[in-house]
């Protein structure tokens, strides 16, 4: 009982997780750039970018892992955890007038909606 994960989709999975990992070291190992420049890093900053780098990465090891194994129920329900969050993540971005974060979390949201919708039209083994 599982969907096809398509050589295309398998690619943007892996981008995304890629790029989300990304994300996630940056925050980790670079928490200023998490604010807009100039801005003062503080020890909030700090914790701001662990807690971000540590949901990030947990998400790319995850989607990856799932990609990895062919889990493609799961990856179907992690790719959409992980375009909610990108949402999220655009919407604090573009609250924030931070175009840095709300058009690379768009990016990221598009590709997987995109692969979303793909995966979810295909009929299911079985039925």
């Amino acid at each position: 009982m599982s969907t096809r994960v398509t050589r295309p989709i398998a690619v943007v999975t892996m981008i995304g997780a890629i790029t989300v990992a990304a994300g996630g070291f940056i925050a980790w190992f670079h928490p200023a750039g998490l604010l807009p420049s100039g801005d003062p890093i503080s020890q909030p900053v700090r914790l701001l970018g662990e807690r971000m780098a540590a949901r990030n990465l947990a998400l790319a090891a995850a989607l990856l892992t799932a990609l990895a194994v062919r889990a493609d129920r799961e990856l179907t329900a992690l790719m959409a955890l992980t375009a909610l969050t990108e949402l999220g993540d655009a919407v604090s971005g573009f609250t924030h007038a931070d175009i840095s974060e709300w058009a690379g979390a768009l990016v990221i949201l598009a590709a997987f909606t995109w692969a979303l919708t793909c995966l979810t039209r295909q009929p299911v083994e079985g039925q």
